[in-house]
């Protein structure tokens, strides 16, 4: 017999139904927020593509009959300090896509972690239940 009175039983059901149910609460804003990272990630990814094609097709070639002397040198130093920044920012927006798909990974593992909690709670309520039915029966 179980050292605890009917009344603690009542509570710790209680007390398990509340756990239970801010558990699956914590899911719902995770999966939410997942679903958020996932359509920023993929706006990110398209973005990156077209960043990347626009990124290859700064190469450009000097006529050098019609460009010559310090007009050409400012255009190829302005030139490739534009493609520079342009490769920066491609980078810091990988960084930021690889940051929020990280993100989403935490997520996950923090739901598969809320569920093993859950499925304790529940596994635990059960007990819980049966006890609470043998006092009844008594």
């Amino acid at each position: 017999m179980s050292k605890f009175t009917y009344e603690d039983l009542l509570g710790q059901r209680t007390t398990l139904h509340t756990a239970i149910s801010e558990q699956r609460s914590q899911i719902s804003t995770l999966e939410t927020k997942i679903k958020r990272l996932e359509s920023s990630s993929t706006t990110l990814k398209n973005n990156i593509s077209s960043i990347q094609d626009t990124y290859q097709n700064l190469d450009v070639t000097i006529d050098e009959s019609k460009w010559r002397g310090t007009e050409k040198n400012n255009f190829e130093e302005k030139h490739e300090t534009f493609r520079n920044e342009v490769k920066d920012f491609l980078t810091k927006t990988e960084d930021a896509q690889d940051r929020i798909d990280e993100e989403i990974s935490r997520c996950e593992t923090n739901i598969a972690s809320l569920e093993a909690n859950i499925n304790h709670f529940e596994r635990t309520l059960s007990n819980v239940n049966a006890q609470i039915e043998a006092r009844r029966d008594e």
